[in-house]
């Protein structure tokens, strides 16, 4: 067991609890905690109603081989209907993690008892903001706002060739959706402002790249899906065609 897994070792947690989001680096956290405890772990993945058909096979199919415990949350609202009161998220307004991600966590979170374990896939050099957060400094620390409740980030430290490394050699399969959009997630996000991700999701996905379109023309503010330097409307990309794919 590395030291950063003997680092929470000295409370009694009645559940450790790891959040896979099918992501790289959540998968390498997801392979090494499986290490460190076995499959006495829960398994916790989002579905926040927008992710990437190919991420929701992914998981599945990972869950399956690994033969892990999985409970899949899922969002009270519809985020189709919610943009269409509300406006799209962005930069300054980003409440779709908020309503979509962490309400069915912290929904999850209190209807265990105990002390409660969190593992993350969460590395500092995601973000400038990651880098220098206080609550980022270290891999375990205690919850600021849930009682009993601590997390742990165990590859808080890694860079990304570090976690590519270790994928490689420990012959885990890769999400698809890396090489098919660059990104992981959700189909439409705020913060992928690159058109080949909407262009690769509109050649293989076209009712997908329609609710975003359509969403645009019913919104009552802020119509244009993405916020970069300037507006960018998605229906503008629909006479292009994707180029290549992401290598």
């Amino acid at each position: 067991m590395s030291g950063v897994f003997r680092e929470a070792e000295w409370i009694p947690f009645e559940n450790r609890v790891c959040f896979w989001s099918g992501g790289k680096d959540s998968t390498v956290v997801l392979h090494l905690t499986r290490k460190a405890w076995g499959d006495d772990i829960k398994v916790v993945f989002v579905d926040t109603g927008i992710t990437l058909p190919e991420t929701l096979e992914y998981v599945e199919r990972m869950a399956e081989e690994w033969s892990l415990n999985l409970t899949v949350l899922k969002p009270d609202l519809d985020f189709w209907d919610y943009v269409a009161k509300n406006g799209f998220p962005h930069a300054k307004s980003l409440w779709c993690r908020r309503l979509l991600k962490l309400e069915p966590i912290k929904r999850f979170l209190y209807r265990i008892h105990g002390y409660r374990l969190c593992i993350l896939g969460i590395r500092k050099r995601e973000s400038v903001k990651r880098f220098t957060a206080p609550w980022y400094q270290k891999p375990f620390y205690r919850h600021k706002r849930f009682k009993f409740t601590y997390n742990l980030c165990p590859i808080l430290e890694w860079t990304d060739s570090q976690v590519d490394n270790y994928l490689k050699k420990n012959n885990i399969p890769v999400n698809p959706c890396y090489k098919l959009y660059g990104t992981s997630g959700c189909y439409y996000c705020p913060y992928v402002a690159n058109k080949n991700h909407y262009l690769n999701l509109k050649r293989l996905h076209p009712e997908l790249f329609e609710n975003i379109v359509y969403a645009e023309t019913v919104a009552r503010k802020g119509k244009s899906a993405l916020y970069t330097n300037r507006q960018v409307f998605i229906h503008k990309l629909k006479p292009q065609t994707a180029l290549t794919e992401y290598i």
